[in-house]
């Protein structure tokens, strides 16, 4: 504390240096002020540890939403396939991500592997889509499985019963909707 003081009372000081320095930038004094009057505006409301818009304001956390608890156990359907006997999952969010990607490689960009796995979920072209471009790898068929988390046990695992899968997609407390369910899945669960 005492080399701050120091600092700040000395004319060689940091804090006299940043003001010369300030003092000698090459712009309009308006804009001087107006660079003040910000600064000090947001040391201000930081000291007082109030936000005062313009100042020390973020929108995001003015309204706080209300405590939810959520369930303990969450489902996320996913598309996996079959491979010598085993189930190997397609998560797609991994794929836009070369060092994590399983199957595709630089073949996608995050910004497609996130809407196809968010938010354009639900459309049969994105389906069709990832359908295609799991047969160029030698995956024939694309089917959707259940992947859950336990958050009170902390058991992860993934259900591969398509019927399972289709009552589950129809839960309304799926993230970001349901996702699309191939008509063969379907017609499968209805012959079983």
């Amino acid at each position: 504390m005492l080399i701050i003081w120091k600092s700040i009372k000395s004319k060689q000081g940091v804090l006299h240096w940043m003001i010369n320095q300030f003092r000698l930038l090459p712009i309009p004094k308006g804009t001087k002020w107006a660079i003040l009057i910000v600064f000090f505006g947001n040391f201000l409301s930081i000291a007082i540890g109030k936000p005062n818009y313009p100042f020390y304001d973020v929108g995001m956390f003015r309204w706080s939403s209300n405590f939810s608890n959520p369930e303990k156990i969450v489902y996320r359907p996913k598309y996996y396939y079959k491979k010598n006997g085993e189930v190997k999952i397609l998560d797609l969010r991994k794929e836009g991500f070369f060092f994590l990607a399983e199957h595709w490689g630089w073949g996608t960009t995050h910004e497609f592997t996130f809407s196809a796995n968010y938010h354009n979920k639900g459309q049969k072209e994105n389906f069709e889509y990832i359908q295609n471009k799991a047969k160029e790898i030698g995956i024939d068929t694309l089917w959707v499985g259940v992947h859950a988390v336990n958050y009170e046990t902390q058991e992860v695992w993934f259900d591969s019963d398509i019927c399972k899968a289709i009552q589950i997609n129809k839960m309304e407390s799926i993230h970001y909707g349901a996702i699309y369910i191939p008509e063969y899945q379907i017609l499968a669960c209805n012959e079983n």
